[in-house]
């Protein structure tokens, strides 16, 4: 045979080897979890989305929204109310942004969270019990038997957008309580009229966060104010905001969770660099003033997932288990942090990076082999991070809606947080309520008491950790969800906190109100 002829054949067995290679990998990706690449996803609506939302054409040159003054409330009230409809280019009529302004740059989890705390904003019950009396005594100086213009025009100017509603212009109305039961039912009449507005709307939130490796982190530890809190206070910390200077009080929290870290189609953790940032002084920082890092593990893409057998899925989770664990357990980088088991002549170990993991899989598949799946994931985690008797948190993050679904079965979760074979092990339920949390706080407690008895109630409950999204605005609200969570649950939680306000006096407002109503 000639050489000539040799290289021929070799070349054509090379390439289909290549080819061959290139359909494995193909299909390896295909049966894999989905796209960890795309980023972390949020909702939140920006004074650059109410413009877009209101005047596309507007969008690409405006940065600012309608402020309450210049609200026009005609296309949303009075007889023209009944006619308000999707338009062709989907523009909101500009009036609903009114009653939106508080949520302006708060950020949810989910677009459902969002979209319910913007429904609640249509509900007067949600609004607090000062808010009612409030109206009560405007609406009791002003109203005749008849509700006229004038007195409208004059509750206007004294409640905002309570008085206008041109639809009560020349009812009869004899006393407060009347005018509320009205104010209600034409709110929520409102209400309803954006629901049609529900996709472009979700659409315009949708927030993708890239990561960035060169991201240095400007985070300060710092411990404010002394005295230990009575339970749990966990707070969310973001990646996209590293680069941002905050100071992160644990004397008004008590754990911090970094988020967040995704996983491949492998199972193989990825994007941590921005984790890793955390060592050295941050990290040194956090044990300096007793606080808490758990490393949030996040996922939203399970598109593939039906399509693996159960096998396929628990090596996944196997994969993704031993690299959580690597990733928790890195060595802090500080010198006294490396000494210490040689100062301690080997008394204690040497600090890691993390103090636990809290996962966070938005939209996981409830069916058998999928909930059998994670139980083996819990399982895996929970024995590796037990077996280092370092004495970690491995938390679940979850819906307030998904409380007794699939893997969050009550009994289920009963296991999972009791686990007295676990000595170094803490598991807690970090449950994002919904809006309005006046409501959902007790539906969520009444769940757990329904569905479990005696000691098992009493644990979950004392395992559960009730997560707040705080709009920096309603605090009464803020301050009765803290005494609720004292005294029904194991703590309260704060989800990233909005970046239109000042996030500085907002800290300051929930750690006033945590030491003064959290105390032991």
């Amino acid at each position: 045979m000639s050489v000539e002829m040799w290289l021929l054949r070799f070349g054509c067995h090379l390439g289909k080897a290549l080819l061959l290679l290139a359909c494995v990998m193909a299909s390896a990706k295909a049966e894999g979890v989905g796209n960890a690449d795309e980023g972390v996803v949020t909702w939140s609506l920006t004074a650059q989305d109410f413009v877009c939302l209101q005047d596309s054409q507007a969008c690409s040159t405006a940065g600012h929204a309608s402020t309450r003054g210049a609200v026009d409330m005609r296309p949303c009230a009075g007889e023209s109310a009944g006619k308000v409809s999707v338009t062709a280019s989907n523009q909101i009529p500009a009036c609903f942004f009114e009653y939106l302004a508080d949520l302006q740059g708060v950020d949810f989890a989910s677009p459902d969270l969002l979209w319910q705390a913007v429904k609640a904003k249509f509900v007067l019950a949600n609004y607090h019990y000062s808010t009612q009396q409030m109206i009560e005594k405007v609406i009791d100086r002003n109203i005749g038997e008849v509700l006229d213009a004038a007195t409208l025009k004059k509750a206007r100017g004294e409640l905002g957008l309570w008085g206008q509603f041109e639809t009560l212009n020349g009812r009869s109305i004899k006393h407060s309580t009347d005018f509320k039961a009205e104010l209600s039912r034409s709110l929520a009449a409102l209400g309803e009229r954006l629901e049609p507005y529900r996709a472009v709307m979700m659409n315009q939130a949708r927030k993708v966060h890239r990561y960035d490796a060169g991201s240095t982190v400007q985070w300060q530890p710092l411990r404010k104010t002394e005295g230990a809190l009575a339970g749990e206070v966990y707070g969310f910390m973001p990646f996209w905001l590293a680069a941002e200077k905050r100071v992160i009080d644990f004397g008004a929290q008590t754990r911090l969770g970094y988020y967040a870290v995704s996983f491949d189609e492998r199972g193989s953790v990825t994007h941590d660099e921005p984790w890793r940032a955390l060592n050295g002084a941050f990290s040194q920082q956090i044990g300096k003033e007793g606080g808490k890092l758990d490393m949030v593990v996040y996922r939203n893409d399970w598109a593939a997932w039906a399509r693996l057998s159960g096998a396929d899925k628990q090596r996944i989770f196997s994969t993704l288990a031993d690299d959580i664990v690597k990733r928790v357990e890195i060595p802090r980088s500080h010198l006294f942090s490396r000494l210490k088991p040689y100062l301690t002549l080997g008394l204690s170990d040497a600090p890691v990076l993390g103090d636990g993991v809290t996962l966070y899989f938005e939209h996981y598949p409830q069916d058998a082999e999928s909930v059998e799946a994670f139980t083996f994931l819990l399982d895996a985690l929970s024995n590796k991070l037990d077996a280092n008797r370092r004495g970690v948190s491995l938390n679940i993050m979850l819906h307030s809606d998904e409380m007794g679904k699939g893997i969050y079965d009550y009994e289920r979760l009963h296991a999972r947080v009791a686990h007295p074979s676990k000595q170094n092990l803490k598991t807690m339920l970090l449950v994002m309520l919904q809006e309005p949390t006046m409501n959902n706080k007790k539906q969520l407690r009444f769940a757990i008491e329904n569905a479990l008895h005696g000691e098992q109630r009493q644990t979950l409950l004392r395992h559960t950790v009730m997560v707040l999204s705080f709009d920096g605005h309603n605090v009464p609200q803020l301050e009765d969800d803290i005494i609720y969570a004292k005294d029904n649950f194991g703590g309260v939680g704060f989800w990233m906190q909005p970046a239109t306000v000042n996030t500085n006096e907002v800290n300051a407002t929930i750690a006033a109100k945590l030491h003064e109503r959290y105390q032991p």
